[in-house]
């Protein structure tokens, strides 16, 4: 009989938090993006960039919880990659599928059109549904952790405090760009 994890309520709190933040950056997109997408001036801009900023952390939340329940990858590869990708693969697929079918059964494009965007989805329907954003991002984590994880665990807390802040650093790059072109 396996052994019974205790449960990290703090862990919990964290996903609440996370969900919420999500649920709060697509309901406040209408007082400021209009209805071509541009952004709407007004009085308030200020605070909604203030509420939306707050929001967008809660990505970065949800892939550190990611990482924290997938590593270190305790099974082997085959394993790893069948439990993951069945259930995230096989759900994309569905709604990219039912994302493509959908203009046609409201009468906004033929069926050609919508069979050629289904035989497409392994290469670019996904891309076109913007909100399916974040499955590639986890495809790209779960493709990255049965890697990472050997090395996660024989590397010393320093080294990966190094490895840490020399991508914390790269990241500043285009920003780098912007204030000196010339590099």
């Amino acid at each position: 009989m396996g052994t019974i994890k205790e449960r990290n309520f703090s862990l919990d709190i964290l996903r609440v938090i996370a969900s919420y933040l999500v649920v709060q950056v697509h309901t406040g997109e209408g007082f400021y993006i209009g209805s071509e997408g541009e952004v709407i001036a007004g009085n308030s801009l200020f605070w909604v960039n203030l509420y939306n900023s707050i929001g967008r952390t809660a990505v970065p939340l949800f892939v550190m919880l990611t990482g924290y329940f997938l590593l270190p990858v305790k099974t082997g590869m085959t394993d790893f990659f069948k439990k993951r990708f069945t259930r995230v693969l096989f759900p994309f697929v569905v709604w990219c599928m039912v994302y493509s079918l959908l203009p046609w059964l409201t009468g906004q494009t033929d069926l050609t059109t919508a069979l050629v965007k289904i035989a497409q989805i392994p290469v670019n329907t996904g891309t076109e549904i913007g909100h399916l954003w974040y499955v590639y991002l986890l495809i790209g984590v779960y493709l990255a952790a049965p890697v990472l994880s050997p090395w996660l665990q024989s590397a010393s807390r320093r080294g990966i405090e190094f490895y840490l802040s020399l991508w914390g650093v790269t990241l500043f790059l285009p920003y780098i760009h912007l204030l000196f072109p010339e590099v």
